[in-house]
C-alpha cells in the first residue's frame, strides 16, 4: 500500500504541475490577445472585460446547474458581494492597463499583489509575517517601483492601473481567505460566477457598451474559453 501511494503521489504532482504550466501559458496568450484587442483594435476595455467573462460564464453553466442556486445560501452576503465587486474592478483596471501600457510593464507591476496581500493579512487577518517575508516582499515592491519610475518625466498615470488591479485583487483575495473558514468552497465559487458577469456588464454600460464583430468577436470568444 505504501509503495502504491508513493508511486501515485509523484505522478499526481507531475500532472498538477503540468496543468499549472499550461494555465500559465494560457494566461500569457490571453494577456497578449487582450492587449492586441484593446490597444491595436481600440476595442473598449470595459466591454472587453465583460465579453471575456460573459463567454466564460456560458461554459460555467453546467457547473452552476449541477450545484444549483441553493449553493448561494449564506449568512455573509455582503462579504461575498464586496469580494466580487473588488475582483470585477480589478479586472477592469487590469484590462484598461493592458490597453495603455506595454505588456511587460503591466505584468511586472501586477506582481506587486503579494505586497498588498501580505500587508492586508497582517493588518486585517492578524497573520504573523516574519522578517524574511517582509524583506522579500519589500524587495519585490521596490523592484516594481524601479520599473514604474514615478519620478521620471515619461511617467504616466495610466501606468498605475496594473498596480491598482493588484491592490483590488489583493483585497478580494483577503476576503476570500476570510470566507474559506466559514463557507463551503462551492458557495464561494458560485457567488463569483453568478455576480462577476452582471457587475462587469454594468461597468461596460457605464463606460459605453460595445459589441464585438469580426476579429474582435473571435478574440473575445477565445478569451472567454
Amino acid at each position: 500500500m505504501n509503495q502504491t501511494s508513493l508511486a501515485v503521489s509523484p505522478s499526481r504532482a507531475v500532472v498538477g504541475a503540468l496543468w499549472m504550466v499550461l494555465a500559465g501559458i494560457a494566461f500569457s496568450l490571453l494577456n497578449v490577445i487582450t492587449q492586441w484587442l484593446t490597444m491595436k483594435l481600440a476595442f473598449p476595455s470595459a466591454s472587453a472585460a465583460f465579453w471575456q467573462y460573459g463567454f466564460a460564464f456560458l461554459f460555467s453553466l453546467p457547473f452552476l446547474k449541477r450545484l444549483g442556486l441553493a449553493a448561494m445560501r449564506t449568512r455573509y452576503p455582503w462579504r461575498h458581494l464586496a469580494r466580487v465587486v473588488l475582483a470585477a474592478l480589478g479586472v477592469e483596471a487590469w484590462v484598461a492597463g493592458l490597453a495603455t501600457v506595454p505588456i511587460w510593464q503591466a505584468i511586472a507591476l501586477v506582481m506587486t499583489s503579494p505586497f498588498f496581500i501580505i500587508l492586508g493579512a497582517r493588518l486585517f487577518l492578524g497573520e504573523r509575517v516574519g522578517p524574511a517575508r517582509w524583506a522579500a516582499t519589500a524587495a519585490g515592491f521596490t523592484g516594481a517601483m524601479i520599473i514604474l519610475q514615478p519620478w521620471s518625466d515619461g511617467f504616466g498615470w495610466a501606468a498605475l492601473l496594473p498596480v491598482l488591479s493588484a491592490l483590488l485583487w489583493g483585497a478580494s483575495s483577503l476576503i476570500t481567505k476570510s470566507l474559506t473558514g466559514i463557507e463551503q468552497p462551492e458557495t464561494i465559487t458560485v457567488w463569483l460566477l453568478v455576480l462577476l458577469t452582471p457587475i462587469n456588464g454594468g461597468l461596460a454600460l457605464a463606460a459605453g457598451f460595445a459589441v464585438p464583430t469580426g476579429a474582435t468577436l473571435a478574440c473575445s470568444c477565445w478569451r472567454g474559453c
